[in-house]
């Protein structure tokens, strides 16, 4: 395993040899990581997450505890991820088939944020800063600051980065009225 400095691995953690972490980057209690994955600075891995193979995470992320990150999903920078949150790789699992996972994917932009329990499908894109409330089922890609939530996900606004939300009834406005943020559509 190749650790960066100041990488911080809880005793109980399963970590594969192969696996990168870069420095800072904290991995608690039971968590799990396999060969070949690889995470950024800074990075926070919460109790019981599995990190399949080969996963890619970015720099800052933050992965909350039993999260299923399964392979191969790409993060950006700055995601958060919440409890419980899996990524679905088989949309046809059966105990006895050999799974094929060439052309399952996903793709989490900088800054996505993931609520608890939320399930995303394979063959997904969440958009940069897109929000996706607790308990929603992703079936399709999301839009750029979209604001989801539901069984399937649906968009209902969209939310900047300071927080404030705006209506699903018109387009993201080019200025955020509450802290001035402009916004490339």
């Amino acid at each position: 395993m190749d650790a960066g400095p100041q990488a911080v691995i809880h005793p109980t953690a399963v970590v594969d040899e192969s696996a990168r972490l870069g420095a800072g980057t904290v991995v608690w209690s039971h968590a799990c990581i396999l060969s070949g994955a690889v995470l950024g600075r800074n990075c926070r891995v919460g109790h019981g997450a599995f990190i399949d193979r080969g996963v890619r995470v970015g720099d800052d992320v933050v992965i909350h505890n039993n999260a299923s990150l399964y392979r191969p999903v790409e993060i950006g920078n700055r995601v958060f991820i919440g409890p419980h949150v899996v990524f679905v790789n088989d949309r046809d699992p059966r105990s006895d088939a050999t799974r094929d996972l060439s052309g399952v994917s996903w793709k989490v932009h900088d800054g996505a944020t993931i609520g608890a329990n939320v399930t995303i499908m394979s063959d997904v894109t969440l958009a940069a800063y897109s929000f996706i409330g607790a308990a929603a089922l992703v079936t399709e890609s999301t839009v750029p600051y979209g604001l989801y939530i539901g069984s399937p996900a649906r968009l209902i606004g969209y939310r900047c980065l300071c927080g404030q939300r705006f209506s699903a009834d018109g387009l993201l406005p080019e200025i955020c009225s509450a802290c001035q943020r402009t916004f490339a559509t």
